[in-house]
């Protein structure tokens, strides 16, 4: 029987062991696993896991790299648990849709002119136009490492921009919008919206306004210059040689000289010299000299002098004027009242149709002669044929706007019918070479009357005092 010696050549038997590392802030584990000798306890794959489980390691596990390292010999640092890394949020976005740079230059048309006149002083925009297009931040995801504690992530930044006056932040947060009618400009980092935009003088450094809100000019308007506003504008010197347009009231503080004017609201202007004004509402002026006229309101000429003095005045309310004409008997022609302008436009109208009705006869004549060629002939020249055509085809819309003509000839004399009780009223006196037009009825004045109504009696102007 063979004895059971102890092999002195061998050392007392060693158990497998695992080395595990935790990277900084538990990244990553590695584990290293040193088997076992001389008939130790052998390692496994179930120890393992216990010693890494043991050591807090319990997130992003690879057991298939466990299992390899158990059966590994070499004792190789296997990376066996790995975080999951946190995603930062995205910062936020803003994205202009209009230059923060104004080009203040002339504007050169399709055929190469370059216009001087318009150099693009004002940027409209309307209410409620985007701005600008914003993306918010996002929050990102957090990350977990290797022992299973949540690791932060850094979440994103919201774009720097300021909400500028009269204009508006969207309620999610991602436009920024015009909150009113106006004038669009960058200052001081951030967009403003100015309803109300104020110009000292309107010459050739700023060129023609064209504005959707309202305009003050602390100067003049220049000759050959243009201002439009769909509000209200005011001068506080003059317009001299310009054009103006206001969808509002319009105040020139000082005077219009040889000047434009259309305005849908009321007018108020120092003095007018040659200016042709069309308004729609109330028109006052301490003088009116030489002007053509066109008001849907009351006309006023009662400041310190009150003069309506040359010209032509078409005032659908009354008129009030403290002097009417001249001493020298400078022709001045008021027509107060809608029947009046109706009566006018009846009366071009017969004038249209006369000066048609001539035409027509002329056709005729072509048309019979041209006809009777063709009839000897059999056939006309070529030229002939197509005046014949022409003729005939310019004959039809004659009738045919004579026929136009008429029916607003027969609906001018039902407006007529029914009369308005409108005057002119004189606080200190009207002069000969004034033609007054009032409704229906119309006179030139021959004598001189002082402190008077002119108005419509019995169908003829009568100058009452007042």
């Amino acid at each position: 029987m063979a004895e059971n010696v102890f092999d002195k050549t061998k050392g007392a038997p060693v158990d497998a062991r695992v080395v595990i590392t935790v990277g900084d802030s538990g990244k990553d584990a590695f584990m290293a696993i040193y088997h076992a000798e001389n008939g130790g306890r052998p390692m496994t794959y179930e120890w393992a896991m216990s010693e890494l489980r043991s050591q807090g390691v319990t997130y992003g596990v690879n057991e298939e790299a466990i299992r390899r390292a158990v059966e590994d010999k070499s004792g190789a640092n296997y990376l066996v648990a790995k975080w999951l890394a946190p995603i930062a949020g995205e910062d936020g976005t803003i994205k202009y849709l209009f230059s923060q740079v104004q080009t203040i230059a002339p504007k050169e048309t399709e055929n190469g002119y370059v216009d001087y006149r318009n150099l693009g002083h004002i940027q409209n925009i309307r209410k409620g136009t985007v701005i600008a297009e914003i993306t918010l931040p996002t929050e990102g995801t957090p990350g977990k490492n290797v022992k299973g504690v949540a690791v932060p992530q850094t979440k994103g930044v919201r774009a720097p921009y300021v909400v500028g006056k009269n204009v508006t932040l969207s309620e999610d947060e991602t436009k920024l919008t015009a909150a009113c009618d106006g004038h669009l400009r960058w200052e001081s980092n951030k967009f403003v919206v100015d309803d109300v935009v104020t110009i000292q003088d309107v010459d050739a450094s700023i060129g023609n306004i064209d504005f959707i809100g309202s305009v003050i000019i602390k100067g003049n308007v220049m000759d050959g210059f243009k201002v439009s506003s769909k509000k209200d504008i005011t001068i506080n010197g003059n317009a001299s040689g310009a054009d103006i347009a206001a969808g509002g009231n319009l105040v020139i503080k000082s005077g219009s000289i040889n000047s434009t004017i259309i305005c849908h609201g009321d007018v108020t202007i120092g003095f007018c010299e040659n200016s042709k004004i069309t308004c729609d509402g109330k028109l006052t002026a301490d003088a009116f000299i030489g002007c053509d006229v066109y008001c849907g309101g009351e006309m006023h000429a009662t400041g310190k002098k009150g003069v309506v003095l040359g010209g032509k005045y078409i005032v659908l309310q009354d008129l009030y004027a403290n002097t009417i004409g001249s001493e020298s008997f400078a022709p001045t022609d008021i027509t107060v009242g809608d029947n009046a302008v109706l009566a006018a436009e009846k009366a071009s109208a017969l004038a249209e149709i006369e000066k048609l009705n001539q035409q027509l006869v002329f056709a005729d004549q072509v048309i019979v002669f041209l006809a009777t060629k063709r009839k000897e002939l059999g056939k006309l020249p070529p030229e002939k044929e197509e005046l014949l055509m022409n003729t005939v085809k310019s004959r039809k819309e004659n009738s045919d706007s004579i026929e136009v003509l008429k029916k607003r000839i027969e609906e001018i004399a039902t407006f007529l019918e029914a009369n308005e009780v409108l005057s002119v009223y004189v606080n200190r006196t009207i002069y000969p070479g004034t033609r007054v037009n009032i409704n229906n009825a119309s006179c030139t004045v021959k004598n001189t009357y002082y402190k008077c109504k002119v108005c419509v009696d019995g169908g003829e102007i009568v100058f009452q005092n007042v």
